[in-house]
């Protein structure tokens, strides 16, 4: 069974036989890829791009806070998302959610940031088939679970990851105890309060991400691509060897039968 990556932004990568280089060179090497937009409109390039290429690797429609710029903006991008997912048999969903830091705020209010999401939650709930949610909460958390609630979003049937989540302890109960996953990134290694997050969810509650690539990037040469791949597979190992040893407990098979939970019924392929 693969390793899978929950949150990576294979978009990012420009050119497209670069892109499919890496697709079936992490394949070959036991890594599945859940992979995100951050703009309705650029996920049918995204799904194109993933013609004929490994069931191991899937596209992952989102709206991001950060491309929040107008009102107008905001509907036709809605629409697209709408459109898209009543047509789509798959129902992952990410990167999507709020972003409360002030420079965000500068560019999309709350008040915007809300309205994006709630309609993106409504849409996901009317459909007939579960979701996955990969979801973005910096300095938000709390607002976003207030508005799982208000729309009655029923974590049993749609499952929600918070993506290299930085909240508090409160939130994280909280968003656990609705039946959430946390994607464990590198970061959370590397404080404190990311340690004691990682020993207070529960095993069963853990999935894996790199987030990886930061940035567009179009890669110069061959090597430059090998290099991308291997820190791919090295980054998730490193994950579950740190996680492994946190907990004090090999953590790789549970991790494994978390993705099948999470995605099972979604992307029975990922079994």
């Amino acid at each position: 069974m693969v390793l899978l990556d929950s949150h990576y932004h294979l978009d990012y990568l420009q050119d497209l036989t670069q892109r499919q280089v890496v697709i079936n060179q992490v394949h070959r090497q036991g890594i599945g890829l859940v992979a995100q937009t951050v703009l309705p409109s650029q996920f049918p390039a995204l799904v194109q791009s993933l013609a004929g290429a490994s069931s191991a690797v899937q596209a992952s429609l989102g709206f991001h806070p950060w491309w929040i710029q107008s009102e107008v903006q905001v509907q036709e991008e809605l629409a697209i998302f709408e459109d898209l997912l009543s047509t789509r048999r798959q129902a992952l969903i990410g990167e999507i959610g709020l972003d409360y830091a002030p420079k965000r705020l500068d560019q999309a209010s709350k008040t915007l940031q809300l309205a994006v999401l709630k309609q993106i939650l409504l849409v996901i709930k009317s459909m007939d088939r579960p979701a996955v949610l990969s979801v973005h909460t910096v300095r938000s958390a709390s607002d976003f679970l207030d508005l799982l609630d208000q729309v009655d979003l029923d974590g049993r049937v749609h499952r929600v990851i918070l993506h290299r989540f930085n909240g508090t302890s409160d939130e994280l109960t909280r968003h656990i105890r609705r039946g959430g996953y946390l994607s464990v990134h590198p970061s959370h290694f590397t404080h404190k309060k990311g340690r004691a997050y990682l020993r207070q969810v529960p095993a069963d509650r853990l999935l894996l991400e790199t987030d990886a690539p930061t940035e567009a990037i179009s890669l110069a040469s061959d090597q430059e691509l090998d290099r991308l791949v291997q820190a791919e597979v090295q980054s998730l190992e490193e994950i579950v060897t740190a996680l492994s040893d946190l907990r004090q407990t090999d953590m790789r098979a549970q991790i494994q039968a978390n993705q099948v939970e999470a995605y099972g019924d979604v992307w029975p392929a990922i079994e």
